[in-house]
């Protein structure tokens, strides 16, 4: 399988999700943008991780912005993933030898319940 280089601008934890990625799976030139834009993300979540060395909560017993803002990225990251729909692995039995698919699609936002 051909080796794709990982685009230069991307961090050390982005470079770690791309190869993860394109070493193992065949991207489809559609789904390239969201692999780049999911590898951006997780340079951003590697980034804010490190910015919070001291704790999730600064001396007055407030959360820090950085965590907030990194459990937002962090759930950008897995809808990011979820929806380029990668194989879950081994199929359901020992003689189905191709992966599954993920079936879902993104979620989106919650609707209103009638009353």
């Amino acid at each position: 399988m051909e080796e794709k280089r990982a685009p230069r601008h991307l961090g050390a934890a982005g470079k770690r999700l791309w190869h993860a990625i394109n070493d193992d799976y065949s991207v489809d030139a559609h789904d390239a943008v969201l692999v780049e834009e999911a590898c951006q993300v997780a340079d951003v979540c590697a980034a804010l991780a490190a910015s919070v060395p001291a704790g999730p909560v600064d001396e007055s017993g407030k959360v820090r912005p950085a965590v907030i803002e990194l459990r937002q990225q962090r759930i950008l990251l897995g809808r990011l993933l979820a929806q380029l729909r990668m194989p879950l692995g081994a199929g359901d039995s020992a003689t189905d030898p191709t992966p599954r698919r993920q079936r879902r699609g993104p979620r989106g936002p919650y609707g209103l319940r009638s009353a």
